[in-house]
């Protein structure tokens, strides 16, 4: 970290400052701020192990040695990961050698030569860790000096959560408790206020360039939006290019009703409607700024009073989804969980906020890797969210999966708690 101290990356939040490698301009390291932190799964490649150390780095992750930037395997670098870099990166990494015991790396205490590589598989579905920075993209992992493979708008959703549907500076967001701010002011940690005036709070930003995208104005107004955002209308989710909506987020497919067209109507915050009259298409510079975010709660806020997903999400129960991509879950009954959670969130959003309240905290914390959090997600999780999964999957495909009297159970218990609590933080909201 920055004050010189460790942590496990897992433990690592947004806005943390990791040291990095030496400033080419003084010379001197520098903390680099972290602004999203990707979890890919590993999937078919290696992780290795180097002069004694557990397993730690995949295969293609760069590695800086005195020689220049290395890898283990440059071709899966090339092959997984090149085409979602930033261009600035490709130049910084355009020589990059293959990882050898000739090379000397370069490490937090100065030089390490190489003695040997311990190669290890793991379950394809097991969690890797890297962080995308600002400043000059590099940190030390187990010492070593690496990069941090910074990601490109142009390929969204290949690397990581990269990629994003954006907003231009100066849209305004609807805060919860405080007068409205510029997107580009919002902070890690800020309220806003969602649809049904649910409060969501900001876990972490998408802040990348426009690359070679184009900005998209309605009814003759400023230049707004990218084709990929999701606005709220009364069909359901729609965006200009959908299918750029799902190229970015998968997980949208089931939420979305189709492509904003000129007649189409845009859900306001204050109950009113937005005819689409005219759709227009502008062109920006590549380096043009734009902002998103990741939410808690229901994933939505309003920008200038329109009612509009965020970077993520997309339906479904949280509890759920931690469960299939800790792979508890089969990927046919999450696609049912998905399709139940949407239905749940256009007609009954009352029961939908109340179960985000707890929900969410419940999915984080079972996705950790302490005693607590196993003895949580073995203990509790599994069997009680399983049991709804069933009840629910069998509720909307009564002939092909059995009903499960818990699930049952918990549904009839549990739905009017929710519900309760949906309403009272809705009413909150309106209070405030």
């Amino acid at each position: 970290m920055s004050d010189y101290s460790k942590k496990a990356i897992e433990d690592i939040e947004i806005g943390d400052e990791v040291l990095g490698g030496e400033c080419k301009g003084c010379g001197k390291r520098h903390g680099n701020k972290v602004i999203q932190i990707e979890k890919p799964k590993v999937g078919p490649r290696s992780v290795f192990g180097i002069n004694g150390r557990r397993p730690f780095v995949s295969e293609e992750h760069p590695m800086m040695t005195t020689e220049g930037w290395a890898a283990i395997n440059v071709e899966t670098l090339k092959t997984w990961e090149w085409e979602t870099y930033e261009d600035v990166v490709k130049e910084e990494l355009k020589d990059i050698q293959t990882l050898t015991d000739k090379h000397v790396l370069k490490t937090f205490s100065g030089e390490e030569a190489i003695d040997n590589f311990v190669e290890t598989d793991f379950p394809d579905d097991t969690l890797l860790y890297n962080l995308v920075l600002d400043g000059n993209n590099t940190y030390y992992a187990e010492d070593i000096l690496v990069h941090n493979k910074t990601c490109s708008v142009d390929a969204p959703g290949t690397c990581g959560n990269s990629g994003g549907s954006c907003f231009v500076a100066g849209t305004m967001i609807e805060m919860a408790g405080r007068e409205n701010c510029k997107i580009e002011d919002v902070e890690i940690g800020d309220e806003l206020i969602g649809y049904d005036n649910v409060i969501n709070t900001v876990v972490e930003f998408d802040h990348p360039k426009l690359g070679d995208r184009s900005l998209y104005a309605f009814n003759g107004g400023k230049p707004l939006v990218t084709a990929e955002h999701p606005f709220m209308t009364p069909s359901g989710w729609k965006a200009i290019n959908q299918e750029a909506t799902f190229a970015e987020n998968p997980g949208m497919k089931d939420a979305m009703a189709g492509n904003l067209e000129v007649g189409d109507m845009i859900s306001l915050h204050n109950g009113e409607w937005l005819e689409i009259e005219s759709i227009e298409k502008h062109a920006a510079p590549p380096s043009t700024q734009v902002y998103n975010f990741k939410l808690d709660g229901n994933n939505t806020y309003v920008a200038n009073g329109m009612v509009v997903h965020n970077k993520g999400g997309g339906g479904g129960t949280v509890i759920c989804t931690a469960l299939y991509n800790l792979g508890y879950l089969s990927e046919d009954v999450y696609r049912l969980d998905q399709e139940y959670g949407i239905a749940t969130e256009r007609l009954d959003p009352n029961l939908y906020n109340g179960y985000y309240i707890w929900g969410q905290p419940v999915a984080e914390y079972i996705q950790g890797n302490g005693i607590g959090n196993k003895l949580v997600l073995h203990l509790l999780a599994r069997p009680v969210a399983g049991a709804w999964a069933k009840q629910m999957a069998h509720e909307l495909e009564p002939d092909k999966y059995k009903s499960s009297m818990f699930g049952k159970l918990l549904m009839t218990v549990g739905y009017p708690i929710c519900r309760t609590l949906g309403k009272i933080i809705t009413t909150k909201v309106k209070e405030v």
